[in-house]
């Protein structure tokens, strides 16, 4: 059975020109960007800590998180789902700690900001962020770990 077209058809005419230009009709099975998108977030919702279980790994209670995560200036990043709230693991090391300094550049990201554009920030390269004598750009996050200055990230942070 074939898909359902999306909107109004070219004509033969049209679809010659845009091919010729280089752009052509991709593939009707591959989601496009904002399916992917919708798919990614999905998969980092999903994959996230409870309030509950962000409590049991930094050994702190779960209002302790709920006002991290609500104050005016948040210290934590959470998704708001429903009445509840989700914790990305991109702010945890792996043995429950927070990634060091993380704490300090939070309040710098917007609150409105795209949870999947945040995570691919902070797990991103950075162009401002190199270390070594190569000058090897690293992730805001692998800079935190190493224990570099969060100034330096809650600086860049504005532009999430």
């Amino acid at each position: 059975m074939q898909p359902e077209p999306r909107g109004p058809q070219l004509s033969s005419a049209e679809a010659a020109i845009l091919e010729e230009a280089g752009f052509v009709e991709g593939p009707m099975d591959v989601p496009n960007a904002l399916e992917r998108t919708r798919i990614e977030l999905e998969v980092l919702v999903r994959n996230s800590l409870t309030i509950a279980e962000a409590a049991k790994a930094l050994h702190v209670s779960t209002s302790r998180i709920r006002q991290r995560l609500s104050s005016k200036h948040p210290t934590l990043y959470g998704i708001k789902e429903g009445r509840g709230w989700r914790i990305p693991r991109f702010q945890f090391e792996s043995k429950g700690k927070l990634v060091r300094g993380i704490d300090a550049v939070m309040p710098h990201v917007r609150r409105d900001a795209h949870p999947v554009v945040v995570r691919d920030w902070f797990t991103t390269p950075h162009q401002d962020l190199v270390v070594g004598d190569d000058d090897e750009r690293v992730t805001p996050r692998a800079w935190l770990s190493a224990g570099r200055s969060p100034d330096a990230v809650a600086a860049l942070a504005d532009e999430i």
